[in-house]
């Protein structure tokens, strides 16, 4: 009996929290299944602290996929054959030409907004391997960005994906406005995180330098939360950070706040849950605090808010660009109105 959905991501943190909503969807539609996330070690982690689901990391030999009549490791073979339901926002899947959808049948690829019927076109090495290896598996191939000028919030890019599929469709669009209405319930035991200390916590890195508000403008938050608000303040110092700042970066934001190093996005997740409030540009850590129930500002630039807004209760998004154009005294209004909700 196949018991096992699995979900491919392989995308950045933010991406991949926005996806949490399927796997509680379908945690709720297959209540006898495994639902495993394939991905990078550290967000399996954090998936199943988060969400009590399973993970397997997918560096450890998944990459056979991308190769003709690929061999999996037998515990990643094992998976797949056991699976009955594959939903993956792997991009690479569709190496050559992409799988296009007809009505939703069992070893079929599905892609929304192509014409039916078109399946017939060559289906890429990634997914000649996971039919071969998968055979029967329902294979559900979801985009994991839209195109330029969408407009709409991600989640309902993803729901209008799933529109072969309306049962989860259905369920998605439930689990985001749960999380949209009291923020996630973490874990097997449901219990909700974020509960919220007496500090904020700032994280001023992301991806990308351009998705950055200037460090001096965060130093200058930070001293208005502790002079005014009477808050202690944190700075969350990711890997990526600590790897490209210079020291001076480093003097400025210590003087301003705690310094705090996560070692894994566990740990992270660990930092926020007692937080009271944070402060972030468009970013992993921006977008699990929201989604926490922290009392989260999101400030954008060179990003679209309409699209990329965190789900969460208690959001606030700026926007600006050049990102030095956003104010100080708009993000702290902006902070303390989210904290007094």
């Amino acid at each position: 009996m196949r018991r096992n959905v699995l979900i491919f991501h392989a995308g950045a943190l933010g991406d991949f929290i926005l996806t949490w909503p399927l796997a509680l969807a379908l945690g709720r539609l297959h209540p006898q299944s495994r639902i495993v996330y394939v991905s990078a070690a550290g967000k399996g982690r954090l998936a199943e602290k988060a969400l009590g689901v399973e993970w397997t990391d997918g560096e450890a030999g998944w990459h056979k996929l991308y190769e003709p009549d690929g061999v999996l490791p037998p515990a990643g073979a094992k998976l797949l054959a056991d699976a009955h339901s594959i939903y993956t926002f792997v991009a690479g899947c569709e190496a050559g030409n992409p799988p296009s959808p007809s009505p939703c049948t069992q070893g079929e690829g599905i892609r929304a907004g192509e014409p039916a019927g078109a399946l017939a076109s060559a289906e890429g090495v990634w997914m000649n391997n996971i039919r071969r290896l998968a055979p029967g598996a329902k294979v559900v191939v979801l985009e994991p960005r839209p195109a330029e000028g969408y407009g709409q919030a991600w989640g309902e890019f993803l729901i209008e994906q799933l529109s072969a599929m309306p049962a989860v469709g259905e369920s998605v669009r439930q689990m985001t406005m749960a999380v949209n209405q009291r923020g996630l319930r973490c874990g097997r035991g449901g219990l909700p995180v974020g509960a919220g200390g007496g500090d904020v916590v700032i994280h001023a890195g992301a991806g990308s330098p351009r998705k950055c508000w200037p460090v001096d403008r965060y130093v200058e938050l930070a001293c208005r939360i502790k002079d005014q608000l009477g808050r202690p303040v944190r700075m969350a110092i990711g890997e990526v950070e600590q790897e490209t700042w210079s020291g001076d970066v480093m003097e400025k934001l210590a003087t301003a706040g705690k310094i705090v190093r996560p070692a894994s996005y566990v740990d992270l997740m660990a930092e926020l849950s007692t937080a009271a409030g944070y402060v972030g540009n468009d970013s992993g850590p921006t977008h699990l605090a929201a989604m926490m129930g922290v009392a989260a500002v999101a400030l954008f630039g060179p990003t679209d808010a309409a699209v990329w807004r965190p789900p969460g209760p208690r959001v606030g998004c700026i926007s600006g660009w050049p990102m030095e154009t956003i104010d100080v005294d708009a993000v702290y209004e902006k902070l303390v109105g989210v904290m007094n909700r």
